[in-house]
């Protein structure tokens, strides 16, 4: 079980996709909500939206988080991809990015 990472223009068209690591699961690994607001809430089971502002929050916890997600076996490379899909999507406001659960 993993998640397709999408970030979408206004219109829905696919700016980017790519698919996560498999060992990348937040919630799963006990990521808690109140401590990572934006990762504590990724369900795995359903699709979670992030507009551009909530991107800058999201790439500060994948950052603060890095040492940790790797301590549960996800990849530094897997760990940039997601800080550099952060980046693009905030890059305009109409974008979103999509975890997309199995």
């Amino acid at each position: 079980m993993g998640f397709l990472l999408r970030v979408l223009e206004g219109d829905g068209a696919v700016v980017e996709e790519v698919v996560a690591d498999l060992n990348f699961n937040p919630v799963r690994a006990g990521f808690d909500s109140a401590d990572f607001p934006m990762m504590g809430m990724l369900d795995p089971y359903r699709d979670t939206s992030f507009d551009y502002l909530q991107c800058e929050l999201l790439e500060r916890e994948v950052r603060r988080a890095a040492t940790r997600l790797g301590e549960n076996g996800v990849s530094g490379d897997f760990i940039a991809e997601l800080i550099r899909l952060c980046k693009i999507g905030r890059a305009k406001p109409q974008r979103r990015f999509v975890f997309i659960g199995d």
